[in-house]
């Protein structure tokens, strides 16, 4: 596959088997988790002594009749969670700095896929939709051994162009149910107004919602000297200009920016996680599921 090679797959399956870090409610922060349970399971996962009401069923009568004592055997039970990847596939997205080995696009591709196989692995099914509307096909919920490659050649399809001004046009969530927990890959250049109405509609679509902010290190820091030409990613035209003299107020307007999207997609149901796509796509991986895996 383009965006999932054998060793990144490898890498992920091991991460795939740790356990999971639940919240003080008992559910997994995102993925699923196996909970402990009356009756029939998938696991076996622990021994309780018996208290009167617990059904009789339960009782491990091999172990009463070595302790003299009642126990019931309690068992694991799976939590599927639904994923949705949301992938920003505007023309900024294309931009890849001085020295850059992937551009922002690439980089969310792998990334996402590294993800998706992930929640494959443990059996959560995942689906993916692109941004703006129109850029290309989306891929429906799904799992099992094909789907990887159905998400694969979804994501080699798109050529990022055109301009994201938010969430408009996004095909609403299903009604009722459960709502999927929401990978939202996106560099969020739009406006101030585009990225408080995309925060909005994020927490009403998604039951938890991971933003992962592509950062360029061209773009977050100021690698230019001299007189230099600009041009506009998602809008023509260019302006010619000595780059030392911007370099301060670009570097201030840039910290204002990350502060501003950081606040604005950091809340109970939004995590926001900056992205910087010169640092090893594992590196990334780690810190990003180090709030979530054990």
């Amino acid at each position: 596959m383009r965006y999932l090679d054998q060793e990144t797959a490898s890498r992920v399956r091991a991460r795939a088997m740790r356990p999971l870090r639940l919240s003080g409610s008992g559910r997994a922060e995102g993925f699923h988790a196996a909970r402990a349970s009356h009756g029939p399971g998938q696991e076996f996962a622990e021994y309780r002594a018996y208290s009167e009401g617990d059904p009789v069923r339960s009782i491990d009568w091999k172990l009463y009749a070595r302790s003299d004592r009642y126990y019931l055997r309690r068992f694991s039970r799976e939590e599927s969670i639904r994923f949705e990847i949301l992938a920003d596939a505007s023309a900024s997205m294309s931009f890849a700095g001085p020295g850059a080995v992937l551009s922002k696009w690439e980089y969310s591709c792998r990334f996402a896929m590294a993800l998706a196989c992930l929640c494959l692995y443990r059996r959560d099914p995942c689906g993916l939709a692109f941004l703006p509307s129109g850029s290309g096909p989306g891929v429906p919920q799904g799992s099992g051994a094909g789907h990887l490659a159905r998400l694969d050649a979804a994501f080699s399809s798109v050529k990022p162009a055109g301009r994201w001004d938010g969430l408009e046009g996004l095909a609403p969530g299903a009604a009722g149910g459960k709502r999927p927990s929401v990978f939202f890959f996106s560099d969020l250049l739009c406006g101030r107004a585009e990225l408080e109405a995309s925060a909005r509609e994020l927490t009403a679509r998604a039951g938890k919602c991971f933003v992962l902010h592509l950062l360029d290190p061209g773009e977050d820091g100021f690698p230019w000297r001299g007189e230099t030409v600009f041009s506009g990613l998602e809008e023509e035209g260019s302006v010619s200009a000595a780059a030392d003299d911007l370099e301060g107020a670009y570097r201030a307007a840039a910290a204002r920016r990350r502060a501003l999207c950081a606040g604005l997609f950091s809340s109970p149901r939004l995590s926001y996680f900056p992205l910087r796509t010169d640092l090893p796509l594992f590196r990334n991986l780690d810190r990003f599921l180090a709030g979530w895996l054990k």
